[in-house]
């Protein structure tokens, strides 16, 4: 059983590794994670509409950073796509700001400690973040900023000052980061009080940081702001009801994760374990030399920040009006519950044998693989669009029908619900990939544009004539019979207008 040298880090038997080798554990272990998005290389939503007009519009959003990083990087005062280069960029500055992590959490740090904070990267649902080729390497600077303002002391009024505005920084890229940041705080929390450090103070000036980073921001973004952003719920009698209503369906999501027997056991084990160090704690603190008052403020503190965590997973985003709480890029802060269960979970695992702590690396590879397999579904979803893209765009040059036709229509399925037919075992076994995908839609117009097929617009963009908002049984009603039929999509022509009716499950073949 290896001996405790100090409260918050374990002995250390043997070389303690120098910053630089923690870097490079770090920059690889990011580098093996990102490498199925590079690999797959798949515009996702946005992507396809910012790459053809090299546009970035996210300054209108409140993200002017994420616009400013791309005006500088491309020298171009635009947009242009030059994925993957943000990515490796996000990638060598979140390596480092781990880095200053380990060295905050760990008075002795070493190799197995870059385990614990390897969680905020490899959270499953920071996957739907990164598969953004323009927004998630931001979103990913957004997270190392938080990092960075975390690891700056807070007793010092420059290191202080510095992270307020670190945290204005990481929210000039990606206001959600907040959440991850509220997480961050209560886990430094927890370390101050395994280190026997004064943690009422400590939670106090980071409320403050917290609150001088959100006037940064303010000050940083809401000139430009153009869009303002979704109403907030209501502040009425049903006000709890909708939080916990939400707070039940991203449970439920959540609980995808746990979709395999061999996944509900290494979550099983793994909060034990977490029991155990939480456990551990708070017997070393209720048996403090301290008085019985501060015996029991440590206690509540404790317990209060291994609440705060969970609820920093949404936070600010349960209170939108909208439906936008449910995206999974929305859920940062789960990274901050992961870190949260192997931080616990090493001193037990240390207790045991000074190797133990390795064993973390069975959970990241579960994480990994299914960053393995997100890519593959990416990739399969890229040649499933670039297919039916050829066969529409065979079918329109060769009919003559729509020589004339001036615009072309694409309606999505009602149905479509991320169908990918390749996709479909991975799916299977493991729901909480295609909610991570979110791929509603088969076609965008420029997927067609890529084709070299333009004038493709989608309902969003409908003429006067015929009236907007036209939708599947508004276009069979005005058209009659369609001019082409395929498995795929039905085209209809009405006047000079044609409209493309995509299918998925509805003409899908039944399984043998």
């Amino acid at each position: 059983m290896s001996a405790v040298s100090q409260p918050g880090s374990l002995s250390r038997n043997g070389e303690v590794p120098s910053p630089p080798v923690l870097y490079l554990i770090c920059l690889l272990a990011i580098g093996v994670h990102v490498l199925p998005l590079v690999l797959a290389d798949m515009p996702y939503i946005d992507d396809y509409w910012r790459a053809q007009a090299a546009g970035t519009g996210w300054l209108g959003e409140g993200r002017a950073l994420t616009q400013w990083f791309y005006e500088l990087l491309t020298f171009s005062g635009a947009g242009p796509n030059i994925f993957p280069l943000p990515l490796l960029i996000a990638v060598a500055v979140t390596a480092h700001a781990l880095v200053r992590l380990i060295q905050r959490f760990f008075t002795v740090p070493r190799a197995v400690d870059a385990l614990v904070v390897l969680p905020l990267w490899y959270n499953p649902f920071f996957l739907q973040n990164l598969t953004f080729q323009y927004d998630g390497p931001t979103m990913a600077l957004g997270m190392a900023a938080m990092i960075y303002a975390v690891t700056l002391e807070p007793r010092r009024m420059g290191a202080w000052l510095g992270g307020a505005v670190l945290v204005g920084v990481g929210l000039g890229f990606y206001q959600v980061t907040l959440n991850l940041f509220v997480g961050l705080c209560c886990l430094d929390v927890l370390r101050a009080l395994r280190l026997g450090e004064a943690a009422w103070p400590l939670l106090a000036r980071r409320v403050c940081q917290l609150l001088i980073g959100c006037a940064v921001y303010a000050l940083l973004a809401l000139p430009f702001m153009t869009d303002p952003r979704q109403a907030l719920l209501p502040l009425d009698g049903n006000l709890l009801l909708v939080v916990v209503q939400r707070l039940h369906v991203l449970g439920a999501k959540v609980a995808l994760l746990l979709a395999t027997p061999a996944n509900q056991l290494v979550a099983l084990a793994l909060a034990g374990l977490a029991l155990l160090g939480a456990g551990a704690d708070l017997l070393r603190i209720l048996r403090g030399q301290h008085a019985w008052v501060k015996t029991l403020a440590g206690a509540c503190c404790y317990l209060l920040a291994i609440v705060g965590v969970p609820a920093a997973v949404s936070g600010f985003m349960l209170m939108f009006a909208g439906e936008m709480y449910q995206g999974f890029r929305t859920l940062m802060g789960f990274g901050c519950v992961l870190m949260l269960l192997f931080y616990l979970a090493q001193r037990p695992l240390a207790a045991w044998h000074r190797h133990a702590p390795w064993l973390l690396v069975i959970p990241l590879l579960s994480m990994l693989a299914l960053a393995y397999a997100h890519g593959r579904n990416l990739q399969a979803q890229g040649e499933l669009g670039k297919a039916l893209s050829y066969y529409l765009g065979q079918d329109i040059l060769s009919h003559r029908e729509f020589e004339h036709v001036q615009v072309f229509y694409l309606i999505d399925p009602d149905d479509s619900d991320g169908w990918l037919p390749a996709a479909v075992g991975a799916d299977a076994r493991l729901p909480v990939l295609k909610y991570i995908r979110q791929s509603n839609y088969m076609l965008f117009p420029q997927m067609m544009n890529r084709a070299g097929i333009e004038r493709f617009y989608t309902p969003a963009h409908f003429k006067s004539a015929p009236p907007n908002g036209w939708g599947r049984d508004d276009v069979v009603a005005h058209a009659g019979a369609a001019v082409l039929r395929r498995p795929f999509y039905d085209i209809y022509l009405v006047g000079d207008d044609a409209y493309v009716l995509l299918n998925s499950r509805r003409k899908e073949p039944a399984a043998p």
